[in-house]
């Protein structure tokens, strides 16, 4: 049975009270890059691994002892990287699904061509305009332009990041944390350019580049893109393939009116200047193989994975139906010697909810605890009364939405981020500051220092945006 909590007044957001969708959809609204990187490093080990034991199909505890965790950890790994458990990730990087990808997008190529490729348009799941440095401009090198770039965590690891006052210009993944190298790289493709370390503008494209596809996100993204003419053909084509679909490297070829040229196919791919946004990891070999990425096979399937989920194959015994029950604050269910409790409580969102299981003085808070920032985007001023009501319980054991199982000190600790929060904002209200000018100037930084490039700047600002709005209403 699935439920949804339906408090009066309040729009339901089946990603969060029911339906079904990926966790990794709530992972990119946290914008929460940094532990995203860091997750993506064990999920390649997992990758590898799984390549060099194809044959024996290791069990999910060894696999999960190979990157050091416990099995329940592991499965925590996936759900809050990719929004699947590792079952259905397993089954995904098979050759055989390889190949159901491929049958299943054979038409991907035969569409784009009815339609046509005509210059600047909606591209694929994201909003592109592009532009093609001219023959003048190429023999200039970058003489006489400005390039801004910044280094940046992103869910499949630390990328480089460029921008020209025309668009984005290069992005590259930091190999093996060696960023010098990928800076080696920017400069051979723009050698008599002005560089520029400018990270504060770079990471304001980050969301947008590692979005959920199907969401939306705002302005165009311009692209300015360096290249041969061949090259340019084999990119603009990668924007067509829609998330969830593959192509090989024949398909593309063909499509071009020159069937005979995979290989010249697979060199530029090799050499494109933006991966992800021209999305070059959708082409993969006609026998089912992942094939070659410039960045490794292990990066080319977990962007496959995470970035088109719906592409994965269900669990067997897995079927959807929406909600059939509502309720409107508490609800018990009794199941074998189990009584779970699912308690409405306002807090992270107005319809956020708690899962008490007093025979195991154990209770799954959801976002309203969290071992990180909170994140307050969607937030009521209730979330204060929601912990203290926690507090009051009979609890020994705090399940968290993001972080380690703790006890009733992390609701404790909770509870002082958010009153601080609050009142930080309410400070500036008093202060007389407009919401703008709050956004810019409360950092919370006395208990949350920003990291390096500040990449929680943008989810900071709209929850003290949201503050502003509650506080302020009349």
């Amino acid at each position: 049975m699935q439920t949804h909590v339906n408090p009066p007044g309040v729009k339901i957001n089946t990603q969060e009270s029911g339906g079904f969708c990926g966790p990794h959809d709530y992972n990119q609204a946290m914008n929460n890059y940094r532990q995203l990187s860091d997750d993506y490093a064990r999920i390649e080990q997992v990758i590898y691994y799984l390549e060099q034991n194809v044959d024996r199909q290791p069990r999910l505890s060894e696999i999960a002892e190979h990157v050091h965790l416990s099995e329940y950890h592991f499965q925590r790994l996936f759900t809050r990287w990719v929004g699947i458990s590792p079952k259905r990730f397993l089954q995904f990087i098979t050759k055989e699904h390889a190949k159901q990808l491929l049958a299943r997008s054979a038409s991907i190529m035969d569409t784009a061509y009815d339609i046509g490729l005509s210059s600047p348009g909606r591209l694929h799941d994201l909003f592109i305009t592009w532009e093609a440095v001219t023959p003048g401009e190429f023999k200039l090198r970058g003489a006489g332009l400005t390039i801004d770039y910044g280094f940046h965590p992103t869910p499949f690891g630390e990328i480089l990041l460029a921008l020209t006052e025309r668009g984005v210009c290069h992005l590259s993944f930091v190999l093996h944390g060696r960023q010098s190298d990928a800076m080696q790289a920017l400069q051979h493709s723009w050698p008599k350019a002005r560089l520029v370390e400018h990270p504060a503008l770079t990471e304001a494209l980050v969301a947008r580049i590692f979005h959920t596809p199907g969401r939306s996100v705002g302005e165009p993204l311009h692209i300015y893109m360096n290249g041969s003419n061949f090259q340019l053909k084999v990119w603009e084509a990668l924007l067509r393939i829609p998330p969830g679909s593959v192509v090989s490297y024949g398909d593309i070829a063909r499509y071009l009116g020159e069937p005979g040229a995979s290989r010249a196919v697979g060199n530029a791919l090799a050499r494109n200047p933006v991966p992800v946004i021209i999305p070059c990891h959708r082409v993969i070999s006609s026998l089912g193989e992942f094939g070659n990425y410039h960045y490794g096979e292990a990066r080319k399937i977990a962007q496959l994975s995470w970035m088109a989920p719906d592409a994965l194959p269900l669990d067997k015994d897995f079927w959807w139906r929406p909600p059939d029950l509502t309720f409107s604050e508490n609800l018990t269910l009794y199941l074998g010697d189990h009584t779970f409790q699912i308690l409405l409580m306002p807090g992270h969102t107005a319809h956020e909810t708690a899962v008490y299981v007093p025979e195991e003085r154990t209770v799954f808070t959801s976002d309203n605890v969290v071992q990180v920032m909170p994140i307050m985007f969607e937030c009521v001023p209730e979330w204060t009364d929601s912990l203290r009501r926690l507090l009051e319980m009979d609890i020994e054991y705090i399940v968290r939405g993001h972080g380690e199982v703790g006890g009733k000190e992390s609701v404790t600790t909770m509870l002082e981020n958010v009153e601080f929060c609050f009142a930080e904002v309410k400070k500036a209200i008093v202060a007389g500051w407009s919401s703008e000018e709050a956004q810019e100037r409360v950092t919370f930084a006395e208990k949350f220092p920003p990291l390096p490039g500040d990449p929680m700047a943008a989810m900071r600002k709209k929850g003290i945006a949201r503050l502003y709005e509650v506080f302020t209403a009349k």
